[in-house]
């Protein structure tokens, strides 16, 4: 199993009914099942071909009893109150806060969300905050020469919101448990701006773009540095 699905399965706390979203291969039902995580979970995905497969091999597991796999669109084929815990792994950002639109008025402070943008997680942290949820927990998984940022949110009755934008762009968290990819990942992200801004001075380009990528290196030295990352 990946570095990636062992960290969702990670962040899992026991349950007694999920729902993987999106569940491709239907893997991490499976070990969340194995792992005596979840008693039941339901498996869904928006396409017959990624169905099949995810059906066949619960089949080949002889899982069935425990793992349920359903035909359909995000959410639409899962009743909220069936599940504690809903995993949405794999999918853009902004696709993921889409899916979890179509139900967003029927969560509860039991629900707890697991998820994993391919991209733009800046979104994702910031729909959350707009829609009543705390960050509770991050994650990074690293593998080959990839980072994969896991976000775990409850709905809250408190307000949650971040002081400084860098934390919606690298979640707070995070720093906060000093993560120990936290240093190679934010450096990552440092290395990219430096590229721009390199290829913008040898275009001569001058713009807003290019000092906010300089300013926000700079907050990210000063960040790290504050939360003893050095």
């Amino acid at each position: 199993m990946s570095e990636r699905l062992k960290t969702i399965i990670k962040m899992f706390d026991k349950c007694n009914s999920a729902a993987d979203i999106g569940t491709d291969h239907a893997y991490i039902p499976e070990m969340l099942i194995k792992n005596n995580l979840c008693k039941k979970v339901v498996a869904t995905d928006v396409n017959e071909g990624p169905y099949r497969i995810a059906k066949n091999y619960v089949e080949s597991t002889g899982l069935e009893e425990s793992i349920e796999v359903r035909l359909g669109n995000g959410l639409q084929p899962v009743a909220l109150e069936e599940v504690d815990t809903i995993v949405i792994a794999g999918m853009g950002g902004i696709l993921i806060t889409k899916i979890l639109d179509e139900k967003i008025t029927e969560f509860d402070e039991i629900k707890t969300l697991i998820l994993q943008p391919m991209n733009a997680a800046d979104k994702v942290r910031k729909y959350l905050h707009e829609k009543g949820f705390c960050i509770v927990d991050e994650e990074i998984a690293k593998e080959d020469y990839h980072y994969y940022e896991l976000i775990k949110a409850r709905k809250s009755s408190k307000a949650c919101i971040y002081d400084k934008e860098l934390f919606y762009e690298t979640g707070r968290t995070l720093f906060e448990k000093k993560h120990p990819l936290l240093k190679k990942f934010v450096e990552n992200k440092m290395r990219i701006n430096s590229e721009i801004i390199h290829n913008m001075d040898k275009a001569n380009i001058s713009n807003k773009k290019k000092e906010d990528l300089k300013s926000r290196n700079e907050e990210y030295r000063e960040v790290l540095k504050s939360y003893g990352i050095e």
